[in-house]
C-alpha cells in the first residue's frame, strides 16, 4: 500500500525560494572583493571614521582601509590624508567626505563640508574620479592637483585647479 504526499504550492515556492537563496548567496561569496581600496595613511587631532554597516563613528586609525560608503570627518584641528593608489586626498579641519564609489573601476567622493585636497599622479587615475558637492559634480582629466571648498552652510562650492 502505497501513501500519497501532498505539497501545497506555498511549501513549494518556499523550497524553491530557499535554493535560489542558497545558490545567490555562493555566487556572491566568489565574487571577488576589488583590488583597489583606499587607506587612511595621516590621520591627527579630531578625525573621525563611519562605514555603511555602522552609523556610528569612531576615531579614525592610521592605514584602516577606506572602500565605498565609508565617511571621513575632521574636527577643527583635525587633517587627515587618504591614499588610493599613487593619489592623495588630504582634508581639512572641519571637513566632511564621503567615498560613495570606491573600486577597481571608479572613485566617487563627495565633499560633504569643509576643503578636500587631490593630488593625482597618473592620468589613467585621473579619469576614474568623480567629486561631487551640493552644487555639482567635477569628473577629473588629467594629473594635478586639486582643491574643493565647500562653505560650511553649503551655500557656496570653490573648485581650484593647480
Amino acid at each position: 500500500m502505497s501513501t500519497l504526499t501532498r505539497h501545497s504550492p506555498l511549501a513549494d515556492a518556499t523550497r524553491w525560494l530557499s535554493g535560489a537563496l542558497i545558490a545567490l548567496v555562493s555566487v556572491a561569496a566568489l565574487a571577488d572583493p576589488p583590488g583597489r581600496v583606499g587607506r587612511i595613511s595621516h590621520a591627527s587631532g579630531d578625525v573621525s571614521f563611519q562605514n555603511s554597516a555602522n552609523h556610528e563613528p569612531s576615531e579614525a586609525q592610521q592605514n584602516w582601509p577606506i572602500t565605498g560608503a565609508n565617511v571621513l570627518m575632521t574636527g577643527p584641528s583635525g587633517r587627515a590624508e587618504v591614499q588610493i593608489g599613487s593619489t592623495a586626498v588630504r582634508l581639512d579641519g572641519d571637513s566632511e567626505i564621503e567615498f560613495t564609489r570606491l573600486d577597481d573601476e571608479q572613485v566617487h567622493l563627495r565633499v560633504v563640508a569643509g576643503r578636500a585636497a587631490i593630488r593625482v599622479r597618473h592620468r589613467d587615475q585621473a579619469e576614474d574620479f568623480v567629486v561631487t558637492t551640493t552644487h555639482g559634480r567635477v569628473l577629473l582629466d588629467d594629473v594635478g592637483r586639486y582643491r574643493i571648498d565647500v562653505r560650511g552652510d553649503q551655500s557656496l562650492t570653490a573648485f581650484t585647479v593647480h
